[in-house]
């Protein structure tokens, strides 16, 4: 009876450790494919700023580095869509401009944070802001329509249109 106990105390704890890892590998799987197409497309690392990820496809908002990581391009923002239970990449721009838009449905947009604001408004929607380092900080943001108005706002609350 013991031994029995003891059996089936072993196949559950085996159970638990490998359901637990395999769920980690799938959590993983987006952002290691944003990773290894970087890495194929020859940059040396990868640094993932915000990952969206739905069941079917998406958007990864990252830097990228040559050498060293003080060596940090402009931010980057790709569209991911899952084919045949493997990411791929779709479109991607970077985000070194005031702003960029991708897509004519679903639009992703992204852009510098001009100096002196710290938010930025599309089309009524708060952007995700985030700082690059302590000279740039970069913006993205996932909305409908290619329609759209952006303004920048300050701490102290004055606005200004970067496009209307």
């Amino acid at each position: 009876m013991k031994k029995m106990l003891g059996i089936t105390f072993f196949v559950c704890i085996l159970f638990t450790i490998v359901g637990c890892s395999s769920q980690g590998q799938n959590d993983n799987a987006f952002e290691e494919a944003v990773i290894q197409e970087r890495i194929e497309a020859g940059v040396d690392g990868v640094n993932i700023i915000d990952l969206v990820e739905n069941e079917n496809d998406g958007v990864a908002f990252y830097t990228t580095y040559k050498g060293s990581e003080d060596n940090v391009t402009s931010p980057s923002l790709a569209y991911f869509e899952k084919i045949d239970n493997k990411w791929e990449r779709g479109m991607g721009t970077t985000c070194e401009k005031e702003w960029q838009v991708l897509g004519t449905t679903n639009a992703l947009y992204c852009g510098a944070v001009p100096d002196g604001f710290d938010h930025i408004i599309v089309n009524g929607e708060e952007a995700s802001v985030f700082e690059i380092h302590e000279k740039l900080s970069s913006w993205y943001l996932i909305t409908d329509g290619p329609e759209y108005a952006i303004k920048a706002v300050a701490e102290n609350g004055y606005e200004q249109y970067i496009k209307d």
